[in-house]
């Protein structure tokens, strides 16, 4: 990334942190880094997929160390052709950062979950930068996410850029 780059994303991180305060000043949690404990948290969207009955207000990001352990060794060390995408720098700087993108994606506009067919939740969204490059050719910028949530609608299994 060029420094115009970092610094037009350091400034969405920056918007979506005040749209997460003012969501925690209006009386829901803006974040929930655990250990291992499951705990509370997580601003929402009220859209949901009717199929499944999952709105993304139902979901909270609950990241336990060992989710974000998985994020940080499997989409925060670079892009591999046809198997991992890679977030921006952003989202990989710590375990707050992933809570951050995981409450923005339920926070989105066009916020969807789904229910695969192990039964964890996956929900994707569209955010107003950019998130990270596309497995599919590693060059593709993407401002699609998707987070995978356990059955329990609070666990995050783990998160990437682009779709499942």
């Amino acid at each position: 990334m060029n420094s115009l780059q970092i610094r037009r994303h350091t400034l969405r991180l920056l918007a979506a942190a005040i749209t997460l305060v003012s969501a925690a000043c209006a009386g829901t949690s803006a974040s929930n880094v655990r250990d291992e404990a499951p705990g509370e948290g997580g601003p929402a969207s009220s859209q949901s997929d009717p199929q499944v009955g999952v709105a993304c207000s139902e979901l909270q990001c609950d990241i336990s160390a060992t989710a974000w352990k998985h994020i940080q060794h499997r989409h925060c060390t670079g892009c591999a052709v046809g198997d991992k995408s890679a977030f921006v720098p952003g989202y990989c700087g710590s375990q707050a950062n992933a809570v951050l993108f995981c409450t923005s994606i339920l926070a989105a506009s066009d916020c969807a979950a789904t229910t695969q067919p192990n039964g964890n939740i996956a929900v994707t969204a569209t955010l107003a930068g950019d998130v990270g490059t596309l497995r599919t050719d590693c060059t593709t910028v993407t401002e699609t996410g998707t987070v995978i949530f356990k059955s329990d609608k609070k666990s995050v299994v783990t998160q990437f850029p682009g779709l499942p």
